[in-house]
């Protein structure tokens, strides 16, 4: 709900007691007042006080605000990919480090020393 609250020119921006949160919007055949409720993390309700005929704008001023309106599939796939070539480099130094210490070891130990570290 707090992606709602980001102007300070709001006409009026109201956290409730109760958990409820009220906000007016302006630039409608008459204010229109937000109430948006969230009861559970994954759900928010939203009811309108206002003309009836501009409860449809009103609702889609309130789904962009949150970006529900956005399909995140393309930026979801892009992140995959990211944190997989991320844990693949972090692998690849993982891997890169062991050799050296295992060289290391070979090293001090006359070459007698098996891949891994152990004797």
């Amino acid at each position: 709900m707090s992606a709602l609250r980001r102007l300070s020119s709001n006409l009026v921006d109201i956290y409730a007691v109760n958990g409820q949160y009220l906000r007016a919007f302006g630039g409608f055949a008459e204010a229109a007042i937000v109430c948006v409720t969230q009861r559970r993390a994954d759900t928010l309700s939203v009811a309108i006080h206002g003309s009836v005929a501009d409860n449809e704008a009103v609702l889609m001023s309130v789904r962009r605000m949150l970006g529900t309106e956005r399909d995140l599939g393309d930026f979801n796939r892009w992140v995959s990919l990211v944190l997989f070539a991320c844990l693949i480099r972090s692998a690849q130094r993982a891997k890169e480090r062991t050799d050296v210490f295992d060289q290391c070891l070979r090293f001090l130990h006359g070459g007698e020393v098996a891949a891994g570290g152990e004797a």
